[in-house]
């Protein structure tokens, strides 16, 4: 059973400001946590988990017996869950501030997120880079936090194999030195025209107003997806559009 100041530091991490606090997060879910055992991004802090997961995972389990694994009950489970239909497992990570790799930068695509704010979307956008061999996102710290639940169910275990920065556009902007960015843009140049050569840095902006004037100074070019002459819809999901720009700029 676990104790009442035990539930509460793992409710607690629900909330940003203790995870930053802690240096801590929780995943949920049978397929993320089986990914933490065999990842090396983040340290693997325990496994709490009900019976029926332990009993279906003994050899697993007997393979990582440097694991800690909790049995909970389904109560408990409930109670620590931010799901509405919590399923049977979760664990605890630590993290650590990871570096922005230049060398990583300059020999493919890293992608900005400039503002974007709903884990549905930004989830979607990791593992959709990962697909197309993205090695490092940057978000704005204005864009949802990295280690919020409903992101880390959006990104499948791509936050184990993909760097992810909080970093400010300014700052972001003297790292990657000359490496130029390039903006989703309704009035930039059509990617079906124009692809620009790799390296690169695409800028995806927020999901209401897009890139922000001061960010969008900095871009070297705007790219363009362009639309169906009948299509009467104003805009693209920032994720789709993710996903169709990372198809053309990784084709070459």
């Amino acid at each position: 059973m676990l104790s009442k100041n035990k539930i509460h530091h793992l409710t607690s991490l629900q909330n940003k400001k203790f995870r930053e606090q802690f240096c801590e997060f929780l995943i949920e879910g049978d397929k993320i946590v089986k990914e933490s055992l065999v990842q090396k991004n983040f340290r693997l802090l325990e496994i709490l988990a009900v019976p029926h997961w332990v009993e279906q995972n003994v050899i697993l389990l007997e393979k990582n017996k440097h694991v800690n694994v909790t049995i909970i009950s389904e109560k408990e489970l409930g109670r620590i869950s931010s799901l509405k239909s919590p399923n049977q497992v979760l664990a605890r990570l630590a993290f650590s501030e990871q570096a922005f790799n230049f060398k990583v930068a300059s020999t493919g695509l890293t992608i900005y997120l400039d503002g974007v704010q709903d884990p549905g979307n930004a989830g979607t956008i990791i593992r959709t880079a990962e697909w197309f061999g993205v090695k490092q996102i940057i978000f704005s710290p204005d864009s949802v936090d990295r280690f919020n639940t409903k992101f880390l169910q959006s990104g499948m275990g791509s936050i184990f194999r993909v760097t992810l920065l909080h970093i400010d556009y300014e700052e972001f902007k003297h790292l990657t030195l000359d490496i130029p960015w390039w903006g989703a843009s309704l009035s930039g140049k059509s990617i079906d025209e124009y692809i620009p050569s790799l390296p690169g840095v695409l800028v995806m902006g927020n999901e209401g107003s897009g890139i922000r004037p001061e960010v969008e100074k900095l871009l070297h070019e705007k790219l363009k997806i362009p639309k169906n002459n009948d299509a009467e819809t104003e805009s693209l999901n920032v994720s789709v559009a993710t996903g169709i720009l990372l198809n053309k700029l990784t084709s070459g």
